[in-house]
């Protein structure tokens, strides 16, 4: 039953997708054809895309004009990957103070404006459009595949993402498409306490869906919870996504054991959407060389850069209307095991991730707070102020060296999220004034105090 089931619903959403997105369905057909070419003509492609987002930003988007003219060169004379990570990185801070400089408005997409989660330590602003979103939909399609996910099969997200889950709160038409169409069921993982986890277990018991996908710490949270009841999972899935945070190695066996299944993970960011995923062989992430190029490059310092976490660069290579290259995402990864996979795929490989570990915050009353719950406090802040007093020291700070290698730590009044006690909830259009600002060399930060 459940597979004649699977395969109606599977029918109905690709049917569906035909009608109102078929250049999504032309994309996915695309990206697994190409995820078997040989690893000479993946490069090539992949090469010849970079190429054309060099050139589109040259004649397009004025801050790529001056960054080219600053680096003494042109697209046509980067020729070798060589070459081109010769080119300075482009930061979080670069894209804070040339936002709109960084944007083609000649693009043919329709686009939006889109925030990162924070897990690095800096929120962001984008914009991204249609085709980018049409890309990242298919190549996690493609991903998902791996894992034994299909349209129309039942699936579990545990989310923390708490602008996705807004969107079903208010909306039925979205509630009737997630739940009844797609047949996927969303658990707010954000904020965790027992009666949470007792719910969702028998919410999950009841739905016994296909595949489960979330965050990692969420999936290992309520997989500790089963084990620590000595619950036995009676409807094992068939794969458990993880995504949005590093999985490590504890947080895999840990949900492998409770769920009695395989764990695949995934790379992925809103910054520039699918990065890497596993296959079934478990040997890496496949790079998504058809969505971004990835390079590596090692820390200061380092001895031997072949076997230590690198910076991860991304260039992304779908996102016409605000295309980042040699983007210093924030994160830092291994190079992979070997260099290629038994599954014959002639995408590179990386090895596991090393940054965006968000982890749980326990309150005095054992209730768990995702770690990226405050960062999504503040997307709707028009901006940041600063006082005098506040700019004179921050300017300070920058012209020292060992200050500016200390971290941030902010503090604000009681008050409210914001500095008006008057603005309640999660308020939009609001200005954080800094008044001032501490330096604690002995502790290591840098405190902002609002």
């Amino acid at each position: 039953m459940d597979t004649v089931l699977n395969s109606i619903y599977r029918f109905l959403n690709l049917a569906r997708l035909r009608i109102r997105n078929p250049r999504l369905l032309s994309i996915l057909a695309d990206a697994e054809r190409f995820q078997w070419q040989t690893p000479e003509q993946v490069r090539e492609i992949q090469w010849r895309k970079l190429r054309e987002v060099l050139t589109l930003a040259y004649r397009e988007i004025p801050f790529y004009q001056r960054w080219f003219a600053k680096a003494g060169t042109q697209p046509q004379e980067i020729r070798t990957p060589e070459q081109f990570a010769l080119l300075p990185a482009v930061t979080k801070e670069d894209i804070r103070l040339h936002f709109e400089e960084l944007k083609n408005n000649s693009s043919p997409y329709r686009s939006y404006v889109n925030h990162t989660g924070g897990s690095t330590g800096h929120p962001l602003a984008l914009y991204q459009d249609d085709y980018y979103y049409d890309w990242n939909d298919a190549l996690t399609v493609r991903a998902d595949r791996w894992a034994g996910w299909d349209f129309g099969i039942r699936t579990a997200v545990l989310w923390g993402a708490e602008r996705d889950i807004e969107i079903l709160r208010k909306s039925f038409r979205a509630r009737l498409l997630t739940r009844g169409l797609r047949r996927e069921m969303f658990l707010n993982t954000f904020n965790l306490d027992e009666a949470k986890l007792l719910r969702f277990a028998h919410q999950l018991s009841r739905f016994r869906p296909d595949v489960i996908r979330g965050y990692a710490n969420a999936l290992c949270v309520l997989a500790t919870f089963l084990e620590q009841r000595g619950a036995v999972w009676q409807h094992p899935p068939r794969a458990l996504i993880s995504a949005a945070e590093t999985l490590t190695a504890y947080q895999r066996s840990a949900i492998e054991r409770a769920f009695r299944a395989r764990a695949f993970n995934r790379y992925a960011s809103r910054d520039v959407g699918m990065i890497a995923s596993e296959c079934p062989e478990h040997t890496g992430l496949h790079i998504a060389a058809d969505n971004v190029f990835v390079e590596f490059a090692p820390l200061p310092g380092s001895q031997a850069p072949e076997n230590r976490a690198a910076e991860v660069i991304v260039t992304t290579l779908n996102n016409n209307t605000m295309p980042l290259i040699r983007y210093a995402i924030g994160d830092l990864a291994f190079p992979p095991e070997r260099e290629a996979c038994p599954c014959g795929r002639g995408l590179p490989l990386m090895g596991s991730v090393q940054g965006r570990t968000s982890d749980f915050i326990v309150l005095p009353d054992g209730k768990l707070v995702h770690g990226e719950y405050f960062t999504h406090l503040f997307y709707g802040a028009k901006g940041v102020t600063y006082s005098d007093k506040a700019i004179v020291k921050i300017k300070k700070i920058d012209n020292t060296p060992d200050m500016r290698k200390l971290g941030t730590c902010m503090v604000k009044t009681h008050l409210s999220l914001s500095h008006d006690p008057a603005l309640k909830g999660r308020p939009t259009d609001w200005e954080l004034p800094i008044r001032d600002v501490m330096v604690y060399e002995g502790a290591g930060y840098v405190v902002p105090i609002a």
